[in-house]
């Protein structure tokens, strides 16, 4: 999957995959849209995440996550909607996520959307 560069949006919404989000997908730098929501994935947010710089949704809904949310989520600087409800995020939300500023703004994109940010701690 690491190999598809040119590859704009993973949308892998409940499908049963297990395990975590693989390493490969790091080398994907075009992705807009990346929503692995509703799987039975499990582990840690990994930091490389925020190297996504066009990324505008992100939606890791009702996974098994734990642990915090990685500081690298402050540099998606075109993010439009954060979803990482429904898991088991323990620590603080970083206080960078309001260099999120995408998110507050209403601006054009190829890709429908809504402007929201969904966190849930345990």
């Amino acid at each position: 999957m690491g190999s598809l560069l040119d590859l704009e949006a993973l949308l892998l919404r409940n499908n049963n995959l297990v395990e975590g989000i693989p390493f490969s997908i790091r080398n994907c730098t075009k992705l807009v849209m990346f929503d692995l929501s509703e799987n039975k994935l499990s582990g840690s947010i990994p930091d490389w995440i925020g190297t996504k710089e066009k990324l505008q949704i992100l939606s890791l809904r009702k996974y098994q996550f734990f642990g915090s949310l990685p500081l690298m989520v402050c540099c998606l600087r075109n993010l439009h909607l954060l979803d990482l409800s429904l898991n088991n995020l323990s620590e603080k939300i970083p206080k960078c996520i309001n260099n999120l500023t995408s998110m507050a703004q209403m601006t054009s994109s190829r890709y429908r959307h809504e402007y929201v940010l969904k966190i849930g701690l345990s």
